[in-house]
Protein backbone atom coordinates (compact mmCIF):
# COMPACT_ATOMS: atom_id res chain seq x y z
CA UNK A 1 0.00 0.00 0.00
CA UNK A 2 0.66 3.30 -0.55
CA UNK A 3 1.58 6.23 2.15
CA UNK A 4 0.09 9.39 1.98
CA UNK A 5 2.06 12.53 2.47
CA UNK A 6 2.02 14.13 5.63
CA UNK A 7 0.75 17.86 5.33
CA UNK A 8 2.96 20.64 7.08
CA UNK A 9 0.24 20.55 9.79
CA UNK A 10 0.35 17.06 10.68
CA UNK A 11 4.56 16.94 10.36
CA UNK A 12 4.51 19.74 13.03
CA UNK A 13 2.48 17.94 15.53
CA UNK A 14 5.25 14.54 15.11
CA UNK A 15 8.10 16.83 15.65
CA UNK A 16 6.54 18.56 19.07
CA UNK A 17 6.05 14.48 19.73
CA UNK A 18 8.71 13.95 19.55
CA UNK A 19 10.23 16.66 21.64
CA UNK A 20 8.27 16.49 23.92
CA UNK A 21 8.97 12.60 24.68
CA UNK A 22 11.12 11.32 27.12
CA UNK A 23 12.13 8.41 24.65
CA UNK A 24 13.57 10.68 22.14
CA UNK A 25 17.48 10.71 21.99
CA UNK A 26 19.31 14.14 23.01
CA UNK A 27 21.04 14.00 19.61
CA UNK A 28 17.87 14.31 18.23
CA UNK A 29 16.78 17.07 19.73
CA UNK A 30 19.19 19.71 18.36
CA UNK A 31 17.28 18.23 14.53
CA UNK A 32 14.17 18.03 15.66
CA UNK A 33 14.29 21.61 16.76
CA UNK A 34 15.64 23.21 13.91
CA UNK A 35 12.73 20.81 11.89
CA UNK A 36 10.24 22.67 14.13
CA UNK A 37 11.12 26.20 13.66
CA UNK A 38 11.38 26.29 9.84
CA UNK A 39 7.82 24.52 9.94
CA UNK A 40 6.77 27.15 11.76
CA UNK A 41 8.21 29.75 9.57
CA UNK A 42 6.96 27.95 6.75
CA UNK A 43 3.09 27.91 7.65
CA UNK A 44 3.56 31.48 8.95
CA UNK A 45 4.35 32.66 5.26
CA UNK A 46 1.68 30.00 3.80
CA UNK A 47 -1.02 31.66 5.95
CA UNK A 48 0.65 35.20 4.80
CA UNK A 49 0.44 34.76 1.62
CA UNK A 50 -3.40 33.35 1.65
CA UNK A 51 -4.45 36.58 3.62
CA UNK A 52 -2.36 38.60 0.11
CA UNK A 53 -4.01 36.21 -2.27
CA UNK A 54 -8.00 37.06 -1.21
CA UNK A 55 -6.94 40.80 -1.01
CA UNK A 56 -5.30 40.62 -4.62
CA UNK A 57 -8.31 38.90 -5.44
CA UNK A 58 -10.34 41.93 -4.28
CA UNK A 59 -8.71 44.26 -5.58
CA UNK A 60 -8.49 42.66 -9.16
CA UNK A 61 -12.34 41.87 -8.50
CA UNK A 62 -12.66 45.90 -8.40
CA UNK A 63 -10.47 46.38 -11.61
CA UNK A 64 -12.47 43.88 -13.58
CA UNK A 65 -15.81 45.64 -12.55
CA UNK A 66 -14.23 49.02 -13.70
CA UNK A 67 -12.74 47.48 -16.85
CA UNK A 68 -15.99 46.24 -18.06
CA UNK A 69 -17.61 49.17 -17.13
CA UNK A 70 -14.71 50.82 -19.60
CA UNK A 71 -15.53 48.48 -22.23
CA UNK A 72 -18.91 48.76 -22.35
CA UNK A 73 -19.31 52.32 -22.90
CA UNK A 74 -17.35 53.76 -26.37
CA UNK A 75 -15.05 55.69 -24.11
CA UNK A 76 -11.44 57.39 -24.31
CA UNK A 77 -11.34 54.67 -21.31
CA UNK A 78 -12.18 51.57 -23.90
CA UNK A 79 -8.27 50.54 -24.79
CA UNK A 80 -7.37 50.47 -21.01
CA UNK A 81 -10.58 48.65 -20.20
CA UNK A 82 -9.95 46.07 -23.09
CA UNK A 83 -5.78 45.59 -21.73
CA UNK A 84 -7.36 45.00 -18.33
CA UNK A 85 -9.73 42.34 -19.29
CA UNK A 86 -7.08 40.87 -21.57
CA UNK A 87 -4.57 40.47 -18.43
CA UNK A 88 -7.02 39.23 -16.07
CA UNK A 89 -8.08 36.37 -18.80
CA UNK A 90 -4.49 35.41 -19.40
CA UNK A 91 -4.52 35.09 -15.43
CA UNK A 92 -7.38 32.48 -15.30
CA UNK A 93 -7.41 29.44 -16.92
CA UNK A 94 -8.44 28.42 -20.65
CA UNK A 95 -12.00 27.21 -19.68
CA UNK A 96 -12.85 30.38 -17.38
CA UNK A 97 -11.04 32.76 -19.30
CA UNK A 98 -13.03 31.03 -22.61
CA UNK A 99 -16.63 31.59 -20.42
CA UNK A 100 -15.55 34.76 -19.57
CA UNK A 101 -14.88 35.54 -23.46
CA UNK A 102 -18.04 34.61 -24.50
CA UNK A 103 -20.15 36.68 -22.26
CA UNK A 104 -18.12 39.64 -22.95
CA UNK A 105 -18.67 39.44 -26.35
CA UNK A 106 -22.35 40.00 -25.90
CA UNK A 107 -22.18 43.13 -23.88
CA UNK A 108 -18.69 44.59 -25.84
CA UNK A 109 -19.10 48.07 -28.57
CA UNK A 110 -17.54 47.25 -31.53
CA UNK A 111 -14.40 49.78 -30.54
CA UNK A 112 -13.89 47.44 -27.49
CA UNK A 113 -13.90 44.33 -29.52
CA UNK A 114 -11.34 45.64 -31.99
CA UNK A 115 -8.80 46.90 -29.01
CA UNK A 116 -9.22 43.25 -27.93
CA UNK A 117 -9.27 41.22 -30.86
CA UNK A 118 -12.51 39.29 -31.25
Amino acid sequence: MARRKLTLEEQLRGVRAALKSRRTPPQLKAGLERRKKSLEETLGKSSENRTRKRSFLDEEKDALKSAFADLTNDTARTPLGASRCTKFTNKIGPVASSILQKIIETVLTEAAKKSIGL
